[in-house]
């Protein structure tokens, strides 16, 4: 992943965080496929964050 699309999925993420209906907003005006790709580095970072507490 090149580092424009970590700053991207960094912003979306810090996004969803903070605001969650704004990010829906956001991702709602996105193509399929790209809209699909947020909700991925979404979910990864919501798997990683758990698999982070459980390891606690």
């Amino acid at each position: 992943m090149d580092n424009k699309k970590i700053d991207e999925a960094t912003r979306l993420i810090n996004l969803a965080i903070n605001d969650y209906d704004l990010f829906l907003k956001e991702i709602n005006n996105y193509n399929p496929e790209k809209k699909a790709e947020a909700l991925s580095w979404l979910r990864n970072a919501l798997k990683y964050v758990n698999k982070k507490q459980r390891e606690k």
